[in-house]
């Protein structure tokens, strides 16, 4: 059997029934030079209220942890199946202050939760300022 043949199936399964998450939260971004600009996002409850019935439904689990690493600390989103088999991801922690590191779990949080089930967020532009 291929290696994570089961984990594989169970994802297939289960991007045949995510549906995509609207973005309903907004923020506003101060910029350097005085102004602002806005964006909307999917909040991370909106993700995750869309994506774990649907992948418990299939056998997968999805958790996130963070690990200290030679390049600093980093957190890792691991995707299970019921079978044992599982594959990680990983994304930079960054911040100084626990607000700023607090937001960017929870940012890193969304973001390998879609980028390893397939999980989209309508109008994904990713437009970087």
């Amino acid at each position: 059997m291929p290696e994570h043949a089961n984990l594989f199936a169970a994802l297939a399964a289960f991007q045949t029934e995510v549906p995509k998450v609207a973005k309903t939260k907004t923020a506003s971004v101060p910029t350097k030079s005085g102004g602002s600009y806005k964006y909307t996002y999917a909040s991370l409850v909106d993700v995750t209220e869309a994506a774990l019935p649907l992948l418990t439904k299939h056998g997968l689990s999805f958790i996130t942890a963070p690990r200290q690493t030679e390049r600093g600390y980093e957190l890792v989103g691991i995707l299970a199946h019921t079978s044992g088999e599982k594959i990680e991801g990983s994304l930079p922690i960054t911040g100084n202050a626990p607000q700023e590191i607090g937001s960017s779990i929870t940012y890193g949080r969304r973001y390998l939760l879609g980028c390893m089930t397939g999980l989209v967020t309508d109008d994904d532009d990713d437009v970087f300022y």
